[in-house]
């Protein structure tokens, strides 16, 4: 009962404080997720502490950096864009090595780079309007100019800000916010996920009785830009747009279809007007298990969803103090889960996992590969942390559902405020009474048919009865009216 007033004191102060701006605030114990049936917060256990920052590298500041990665060995990869050098770290943020290219002609304002399972560097060297590919020690190796086939607009060249190479050897890459496919042998393969334009009843007249010269004087329709993107584990290609309408964060599978679910993604931010603005998303990170973080730029948080698109915890925020940020750029994920995200304003801040979040992570994961017996136990765990974590609530009782222990799945999602899932398997529970009993259920359907026609044959002759009686009576009191 404490924990549950507590979890209610903590929710209302979060709620008043979201309505002012943050400024110098201390770190709090406590994080937050939003109720998926009402919309407000709930403040749930810290998911994240920040035990290290690290702001220069060989006695020099880090400076703008456009671009994060993290290897398979969990080193740390810093675009320094204002450096025009890459800054190799080790997993505990200490100084390995840099690179700057100065053989391959140096970079120029680059803005992405991705290192593949052999530790080549491809770096998307934005100033210089190509992609340079690097050796493991920082060697150039070749470049990719404009790929041939590609068709640019008057004015524009191929000028790449993000990348990421796949396991067969496509160069996916960003420019002027559409995400394109180049081959091996720098062919333009087409644009990938780009999303469906609508064109407004005027455009559709001006298209079709309008010249030539009268349609490139007019504003030229774009889908909705992507601002960030990143090749996951699996393949597939995560990226965060601007497209409101269709979801900000999509899951682009080999064709380019998004097979994220479709919804709104974070929170509307209000600026010191009190008016609203739409989050904008501009980094993305993945890990194994599909768990995504985003950077939302207004309200320097940290959204995290599961593979699923439910929202796990919201971190970080506008502020001076430990655990908050100023200015976020990039984001990325080391293998024990710790979330790296760089501040141009503190350095490259170390978001350490508590034992809460680690939980759930654990959870999903185990719930992924079909161990729900595993699962719900860590399910236990995030719950015995924090109580007022309903989605654990939800996990325990999707490990039911697949485990077909229906009534205690339903149990469970009526505590996880889960009202969809409840009536599936409220259905569930009633078609596996009627396949138990449907023997049972058939012959006293079958008995009530026959008690049913045999009623009804009862009381037609018992109607036919009293018919013939009551005429009777009539007619016997008619035939003593006339003697």
């Amino acid at each position: 009962m404490r924990k549950r007033i507590c979890a209610l004191i903590i929710s209302a102060i979060l709620l008043l404080s979201s309505a002012f701006s943050v400024g110098a605030v201390s770190d709090t114990e406590y994080d937050y997720t939003v109720d998926l049936s009402s919309g407000k917060r709930v403040a749930i256990s810290k998911c994240y502490t920040v035990e290290e920052i690290v702001s220069e590298f060989d006695g020099k500041a880090f400076g703008t950096v456009s671009d994060m990665f993290t290897d398979s060995d969990d080193n740390i990869y810093l675009l320094c864009k204002g450096e025009n050098l890459i800054v190799k770290l080790d997993k505990n943020g200490n100084f390995v090595t840099s690179y700057d290219n100065k053989n391959g002609g140096g970079l120029k304002s680059p803005g992405g780079m991705f290192v593949d399972k052999d530790g080549d560097i491809f770096v998307a060297d934005t100033g210089n309007y190509r992609i340079v590919h690097l050796s493991p020690n920082g060697a150039f190796e070749e470049e990719f100019t404009t790929p041939e086939g590609l068709e640019l607009d008057d004015g524009e060249r191929f000028s790449p800000s993000k990348l990421a190479i796949s396991n067969s050897g496509y160069i996916y890459s960003m420019s002027y916010q559409n995400l394109m496919k180049v081959d091996v042998e720098n062919t333009f393969r087409g644009y990938i996920g780009s999303t469906k334009v609508s064109l407004t009843f005027t455009q559709i007249i001006v298209n079709l009785f309008a010249t030539q010269a009268q349609k490139k004087q007019l504003q030229k329709v774009e889908p909705e830009p992507y601002t960030n993107f990143i090749m996951g584990d699996d393949q597939y290609i995560y990226a965060v747009t601007l497209d409101y309408k269709n979801g900000q964060i999509k899951k682009l599978n080999a064709v380019g279809s998004n097979v994220f679910p479709v919804q709104d993604y974070g929170e509307p931010y209000y600026n010191k007007s009190g008016s609203s603005v739409q989050p904008i998303f501009t980094d993305i990170s993945v890990n194994k298990d599909g768990v995504i973080n985003v950077i939302e730029k207004n309200s320097c948080k940290i959204y995290q969803y599961d593979n699923e698109g439910t929202l796990l915890c919201v971190y970080g925020g506008y502020g001076t103090a430990t655990g908050m940020l100023e200015v976020p750029t990039c984001i990325d994920e080391l293998s024990d889960g710790t979330v790296l995200v760089y501040d141009e304003a503190k350095g490259l801040v170390f978001y350490k996992p508590t034992e809460f979040i680690t939980a759930v992570h654990d959870a999903l994961g185990y719930y992924k590969d079909c161990y729900y017996i595993e699962a719900m136990e860590y399910w236990q765990k995030a719950l015995d942390i924090c109580e007022s974590y309903t989605l654990a609530h939800q996990g325990i009782g999707q490990a039911y559902y697949k485990m077909k222990e229906y009534d205690k799945a339903i149990e469970e999602y009526e505590l996880g405020d889960l009202k969809s899932n409840y009536s599936q398997a409220f259905d569930k529970k009633r078609t596996n009474w009627l396949q138990d009993n449907f023997g049972w259920f058939f012959i006293a359907v079958l008995v009530f048919i026959i008690a049913a026609v045999y009623g009804v044959r009862a009381f037609k002759k018992l109607s036919v009865k009293c018919e013939y009686a009551y005429k009777g009576i009539r007619t016997g009191t008619q035939r003593k009216n006339r003697r």
